[in-house]
């Protein structure tokens, strides 16, 4: 999947989170690391490594999540801020990797819990199609969930 199609992936998952937990700071909070950490796992195409391979296990999104948590506690000494840049990023991260199952290429999320590859194999990674109509659908359903919340009182 490419850059559109997992920022609408994780938009709608954000929509999701907002619709559950309202619209309030944490949730702002937790969804902006969502976006923010949605296409990271492919970080691995900039660095020139194997493309599908560590950055795209469910372990190391968790293990690059905690740690950025935590430097971001110890330069704000926000408890809060450990937790929702912890949780957004982890959300983001695993969305990216839930968005790739989805694709034709295999790899391995449960590395180094398991070597197995996994794929749902439902369409090519380019396919432009799917790409931008989950970046629209990722963009609809923001629109609708905070709807309410921009109507005039």
């Amino acid at each position: 999947m490419y850059s559109r199609g997992h920022i609408g992936l994780s938009l709608i998952i954000i929509s999701l989170l907002l619709k559950t937990l309202g619209v309030n700071p944490d949730s702002l909070t937790i969804s902006t690391f969502v976006l923010l950490f949605s296409t990271f796992p492919d970080i691995d195409l900039k660095l020139g490594t194997a493309h599908r391979g560590l950055s795209h296990s469910i372990f190391f999104s968790v293990l690059i999540a905690f740690l950025f948590s935590l430097i971001l506690y110890r330069l704000s000494g926000d408890q809060n801020l450990l937790f929702t840049s912890f949780t957004g990023s982890a959300i983001g991260m695993i969305s990216h990797i839930l968005g790739d199952l989805l694709t034709l290429m295999k790899f391995r999320p449960l590395w180094p819990l398991s070597k197995r590859t996994f794929s749902f194999g439902l369409f090519r990674s380019e396919n432009r199609i799917v790409n931008e109509g989950l970046f629209l659908a990722g963009l609809l359903s923001i629109f609708l969930s905070l709807r309410s919340f921009l109507q005039p009182f």
